[in-house]
């Protein structure tokens, strides 16, 4: 029929948590987290030259969280997080995140 068609999602994350922290031993650590997640998501649907839908939904959900740090040596370090959210407006969604960092000097003039 030579009807074009496209569609669109934006989606947008905000996270806001505090909590308690354990130290473990001289190189561990935990982080025990409890807080709250904001989303803002958009879809666009368009027929050309029909029609155009467009919705847009925010809401918030609370989530609970763990962190763990580990010093791998004095200058290198690991860190882990995990959370688990979704458990009010939308459904359950687990997230985990997995870095390495290393710690340097800048250097003087």
């Amino acid at each position: 029929m030579g009807l074009k068609a496209r569609a669109k999602v934006t989606q947008s994350a905000l996270t806001l948590s505090g909590g308690y922290s354990l130290q473990l031993s001289p190189e561990d650590s935990q982080d025990v987290l409890a807080g709250v997640r904001w989303w803002s998501i958009r879809a666009t649907v368009q027929v050309q030259p029909l029609l155009q839908v467009q919705t847009k939904d925010t809401f918030a959900d609370p989530i609970v969280a763990v962190r763990w740090r580990h010093q791998v040596h004095p200058r290198w370090s690991t860190l882990v997080y995990a959370d688990v959210g979704g458990l009010g407006n939308s459904e359950c969604g687990v997230r985990v995140h997995m870095a390495v960092a290393g710690r340097g000097e800048l250097p003087t003039a």
